[in-house]
């Protein structure tokens, strides 16, 4: 009897000792497990992420924010977002640069992050209110930092999409008396603004301003073109195309201009020569290939010409398909 006793009090201790101590192999086992996973599961996203392969790298943070643990790093937050962005996912993306800039919120590169990807999601859709959305974001990074130009570019970018022309040119004066950006390419901006509402002469009294800050800013002198052969002035117009090119000498854009207006000045020997300029920067314009095979078809030279207005052609260009119907 006493002896079975002492065995049912070996055989209890026996059970609660086994069962204690599966018990704490269990609890040790999912602590270790669970913070083996995180870190894992961060590690692996933090190197997808910076492997640009940003899909994995979303697929990785977004199993670390389900553990739901409440120590995540700030910047998990910010490259989940990054990578969203990256694949397009905007509306996501956006939600989480909210956070981070909510969780960070003396940092202006995370008001400009928002402010970019309210930007590019209003430029796919079309839609004013975030448009306006990013103006409110970026005008909290200029805040924060206003020696950033990028800020008042994006800025007035984004009125300018809303046609608020004026606002736009609010920023770019404000980033004008800051003298620490570009003169000359704030100048530009505002011309450019005025060119978009049709107020050419302001236009082109900025571009002048543009051209005096910085007289190497071919840009300006190509706009200056552009407005005078708005207003007919060829010869000025003409001029100041060159000017460009003569700036840039690989500015393909100031030679086609050139080229198009000698074609249709029916200059065709210059026409033709400044558009074989032009093409030994960039051999692959319809642009130039067009106006080069109707400069060379207007000297009497069909066979070369054909060969440019085929390529010309190939590459999209629909007034060149139209010749090589009419004339061939």
């Amino acid at each position: 009897m006493r002896l079975r006793k002492k065995t049912d009090i070996n055989l209890r201790n026996s059970i609660i000792f086994t069962l204690s101590f599966l018990i704490l192999c269990v609890c040790v086992y999912v602590v270790r497990g669970f913070c083996y996973s995180k870190n894992y599961i961060l590690e692996k996203a933090s190197y997808y992420f910076f492997d640009e392969s940003y899909f994995l790298a979303a697929r990785y943070f977004e199993k670390a924010l389900n553990l739901r643990t409440l120590d995540l790093d700030v910047d998990v937050y910010r490259d989940y977002a990054k990578s969203l962005f990256n694949l397009e996912n905007y509306d996501l993306a956006i939600k989480y640069f909210k956070l981070v800039a909510e969780l960070d919120p003396f940092d202006f590169e995370n008001f400009y992050t928002l402010g970019n990807a309210l930007y590019i999601k209003a430029n796919n859709t079309g839609d004013k209110n975030t448009f306006l959305q990013a103006c409110k974001y970026l005008k909290t990074a200029i805040s924060l930092n206003p020696n950033s130009e990028k800020l008042y570019l994006l800025i007035g970018l984004c009125y300018r999409k809303c046609a608020l022309y004026n606002e736009a040119r609010l920023f770019y004066n404000k980033a004008l008396m800051s003298q620490k950006f570009s003169k000359a390419g704030f100048y530009n901006l505002i011309g450019n603004t005025y060119r978009q509402e049709g107020l050419n002469q302001n236009a082109l009294e900025y571009y002048e301003r543009a051209k005096y800050s910085d007289p190497y800013f071919f840009i300006a002198y190509y706009n200056m073109g552009d407005m005078y052969f708005y207003f007919k002035d060829f010869e000025q117009a003409l001029f100041y195309y060159k000017r460009s090119v003569e700036i840039n000498k690989e500015f393909v854009a100031g030679y086609i201009k050139i080229a198009d207006m000698y074609y249709k000045n029916n200059d065709f020997e210059n026409s033709k020569n400044w558009a074989l300029e032009a093409l030994k920067i960039n051999p692959n314009n319809s642009k130039i290939n067009y106006i080069l095979g109707m400069s060379l078809l207007s000297l009497d030279q069909k066979e070369e010409s054909l060969k440019y207005l085929r390529y010309a052609a190939n590459w999209g260009d629909c007034e060149a398909a139209l010749s090589l119907k009419t004339f061939f």
